[in-house]
């Protein structure tokens, strides 16, 4: 029976789901990586035909990343920036990804400026495991515990504030105007070469919590660093007159508290984050430690961060209407 079925119509039609609705493709593509989707497409001419509509491949996208929200692609459609995105992923998520330092809120001494917080010091790497007590030898040894105490600084500060809660920001560039983020973290400074506290501890300058905001911020941008400028506000935009750029909000990050602690604070995302813009705006809120060298300027609160780092991947080819239609 059916042979003759096929004698009598040599071109049967073909599955109902393949002609299914675009609707019913982006509930599939959504379960599916855009590696897999493409492989899929070479199968047969109507799956072909079906994954010409764009909208699969958003599903796909967003399948594999978090985008954010709208994704404003510029001159580009889902299906080329799903092929980027996975070309970023197929070389793994833990690139470091700050370039540099463009803008902060502000600063104490210019040597203790926010370019520090890029690269791990050798500090960090001899005193990251001390104890007090291992601290204390060392000193009655006449051993440096920390090179900062000689003059040359592993560390941003800002500048000294009779406010535990006044706020600080650091604007750092990306390696790229597109990047899939995996994890942020910030190292807040421990000063061993200052006298301990009331606690008996060794000064910690973190902020008492801290947020990110990803998206394009010239704004912020300082030339030079240090320069005294005030807070953006969260919901601010520069105005974008003629010859300025305007501040883009991609993707803003939970607010989440700081341990008083040199161990670091960390945002590790369960999906992979697209983040547009090329800056992240790490906004500090509150200040968790005063002074502790009585021949300064004693009871003033000051932020001092040793390290940020944000890994991930940066996206290649990929250019968005966020970064300023570049």
């Amino acid at each position: 029976a059916t042979s003759e079925m096929a004698e009598d119509n040599p071109n049967p039609p073909p599955l109902s789901i393949i002609q299914g609705e675009v609707w019913l493709w982006e509930c599939i593509a959504a379960h599916l990586p855009p590696k897999t989707l493409a492989r899929l497409e070479g199968t047969c001419r109507h799956l072909r035909a079906a994954a010409s509509d764009d909208a699969l491949w958003k599903a796909s996208l967003e399948h594999v990343v978090d985008t954010g929200g709208a994704l404003p692609l510029h001159n580009m459609t889902h299906r080329a920036a799903a092929r980027h995105v996975h070309a970023a992923l197929e070389g793994g998520l833990q690139c470091p990804l700050v370039y540099c330092a463009e803008g902060v809120s502000s600063i104490d001494r210019q040597p203790e400026g926010p370019e520090n917080v890029i690269p791990w010091s050798q500090c960090v790497s001899e005193t990251f495991d001390l104890t007090p007590e291992m601290a204390m030898q060392m000193q009655s040894w006449g051993r440096e515990v920390c090179h900062c105490c000689t003059g040359r600084p592993c560390y941003w500060s800002s500048a000294a504030s009779a406010d535990g809660d006044s706020d600080e920001w650091l604007l750092l560039r990306l390696r790229a105007r597109v990047c899939v983020l995996q994890s942020l973290v910030l190292h807040p400074y421990r000063a061993w070469w200052q006298p301990r506290d009331e606690q008996s501890k060794y000064p910690v300058y973190a902020p008492k919590s801290m947020e990110c905001e990803f998206g394009y911020f010239p704004g912020s941008v300082q030339n030079p660093l240090g320069r005294r400028a005030a807070t953006p506000s969260p919901n601010e935009h520069s105005e974008g007159g003629e010859g300025e750029k305007e501040d883009l909000l991609h993707f803003k990050t939970s607010r989440v508290s700081v341990a008083h602690s040199a161990q670091g604070t960390s945002i590790t995302l369960d999906k992979p984050l697209l983040v547009l813009g090329g800056h992240v705006r790490v906004r500090m809120y509150g200040k968790q430690q005063r002074q502790t060298l009585v021949y300064q300027m004693a009871n003033e609160f000051y932020t001092c961060v040793q390290h940020i780092a944000v890994t991930g991947a940066a996206v290649r080819g990929l250019v968005c209407d966020t970064a300023g239609g570049e």
